[in-house]
């Protein structure tokens, strides 16, 4: 058997014939089991290391499982075998690049690591390589981009939430009880486009979905802060929060699909920052330079949300 404790028979029966353990058990039961040569009909027999058993007649060989815990590079398939032809994690242990071990200690403390501490650390201290430290901090690019990409979000979602309503009352663009509602048109577009992503309209590609609508945002926001006219600058608002809406949950959908728990325990924290930081650049502009100036300045995470959401969906799908 190769294992040290001792093994309920129809457990052993049931892994080494690859059957479920009822069936095991009835094969036992019909006396179609012996144990070093004779019949064994109960099922909860405990087997000594080396027992010999047979079932129809022939020997049974047990092989015990090994479990790894692999900090994947990227690359990397999770497989010990690929049919066509791709980079295996196995690869990694039957080439000594790595041991159970090494993975649990670099999963554990290179999860969200910076390069500094990747490459001196993890690297050159536990495998004697700055390249293979490289690697491990290449593993965690995903979860930099997409914290990327859900800052921008964040901090231009809540700038025009912030300061639209004070950037059309200044301008004169919107007047009255109208310009209290924004937000509220906002909120509306919001709802509307989620519940529609959610029942109606699913992304069936979420990666590129995620382009698209940072490009979106990115024109519907310039177009929105030229605005010279109410109906324009509502139509616009609409508009804009109909494209923001599905970014944030599609972007943490992929998070937690591409990422650790660990990673997203960081990453949304930081993201969020987003929220707190544009807002107060905003501010910083508008005492300076003027609010519209100050609006103008938002432009820049809608850029960035376009550029993180393009490198996201460059990242191989594995």
């Amino acid at each position: 058997m190769g294992a040290e404790k001792k093994t309920r028979l129809d457990k052993y029966v049931a892994q080494a014939l690859e059957i479920p353990r009822s069936a095991s058990r009835e094969m036992i039961a019909k006396g179609r089991v012996t144990v070093n040569g004779q019949v064994c009909k109960k099922a909860d027999t405990q087997l000594e290391p080396g027992a010999d058993v047979c079932a129809g007649g022939q020997p049974l060989r047990h092989e015990e499982f090994v479990y790894l815990m692999l900090n994947k590079p990227r690359g990397y398939v999770t497989t010990l075998s690929d049919e066509r032809g791709r980079r295996t994690a196995a690869e990694l242990v039957r080439r000594g690049e790595l041991s159970p071990a090494e993975g649990a200690r670099l999963l554990t403390f290179c999860n969200n690591a910076g390069p500094a501490f990747a490459i001196g650390v993890a690297g050159v201290s536990v495998f004697g390589s700055t390249r293979a430290g490289a690697w491990l901090y290449l593993l965690h690019c995903a979860a930099a981009l997409l914290t990327g990409l859900l800052f921008c979000q964040n901090a231009a979602e809540q700038s025009v939430t912030g300061w639209m309503v004070t950037y059309f009352k200044g301008s004169g663009i919107i007047t009255g009880a109208l310009a209290a509602y924004t937000v509220t048109v906002m909120w509306g577009a919001t709802l509307v486009a989620r519940l529609l992503i959610a029942f109606v309209f699913p992304f069936k590609q979420p990666r590129k979905a995620m382009v698209v609508m940072g490009v979106s945002c990115t024109i519907f926001y310039i177009l929105l802060v030229q605005a010279r006219s109410q109906g324009a600058a509502i139509a616009l608002l609409f508009a804009f929060a109909f494209a923001m809406a599905g970014m944030n949950p599609t972007a943490v959908a992929s998070a937690g699909r591409m990422t650790s728990v660990t990673s997203m325990g960081i990453m949304l924290p930081v993201a969020a920052s987003g929220a707190i930081l544009m807002p107060w650049v905003i501010g910083m502009v508008a005492e300076r330079a003027g609010l519209a100036a100050g609006m103008m300045t938002n432009i820049i995470p809608c850029v960035g949300l376009v550029l993180f959401a393009i490198l996201v969906a460059r990242l191989p799908e594995e």
